[in-house]
């Protein structure tokens, strides 16, 4: 499952002292991946890259109409070295390992903000080997949207490397410029067919990821 699992879970101890890398397939061993707020998983060349995964080159940020502001997916990575904080480490809610393994489900992130402030939104997943990781991305679609208004590709930041000995790509999203009022933000993902990071079966199913980020 998506090391998110144990990297979600992980995810709100790590903003308060330095996320320790779950992998991608949160707590669950792998699957979904947790962020590294500080330096993200060690570059690896995947097979048949030719070398490290290198960051998309994009343009400008994307200021959604009546909403907030997308940084560009370059912007998502220098956040992501600088610090700022990924938000469901400011949500009211958590969840557990075992949460994070149940596809069909929607985990909830009810965030409030007093002041202006950069967040970042993640979703990693992680497997055993190289080989696998590349497979069951290959079987999955992961979607991230704000206020209904699918991003596009240019403004996420993605990353691969490794994490302890799991193989773990990872997506960072920037926003700020926050109006007042509701945001809604969801990580759609989508198992179009079962896989397996190599230790545990997930899908076919989905799972969605929603934060509701009030200003």
């Amino acid at each position: 499952m998506r090391a998110i699992s144990a990297f979600t879970a992980a995810v709100a101890a790590l903003a308060l002292a330095s996320l320790a890398c779950q992998t991608i397939n949160r707590l669950s061993g792998s699957g979904p991946l947790p962020p590294t707020p500080a330096a993200g998983p060690t570059p690896v060349p995947l097979p048949g890259s030719g070398g490290p995964v290198q960051p998309p080159q994009s343009g400008d940020a994307l200021v959604l109409p009546d909403g907030p502001t997308i940084g560009a997916a370059r912007d998502a990575r220098i956040a992501r070295d600088d610090g700022v904080v990924f938000l469901e480490t400011l949500a009211t809610e958590t969840y557990t390992a075992e949460d994070f393994a149940e596809v069909g489900r929607t985990y909830d992130y009810t965030i409030s903000l007093d002041t202006e402030q950069p967040g970042l939104v993640f979703y990693g997943w992680c497997a055993t080997t190289a080989q696998l990781l590349q497979d069951n991305l290959s079987k999955m679609t992961i979607t991230f949207q704000v206020n209904g208004q699918a991003i596009e590709a240019d403004y996420l930041h993605t990353e691969s490397g490794t994490d302890g000995d799991l193989m773990c790509s990872q997506t960072l999203m920037l926003i700020y410029d926050w109006p007042e009022g509701e945001t809604q933000i969801e990580v759609i993902v989508a198992y179009n067919e079962s896989v397996n990071d190599g230790m545990d079966d997930y899908g076919p199913g989905e799972q969605r990821w929603v934060y509701t980020v009030r200003r």
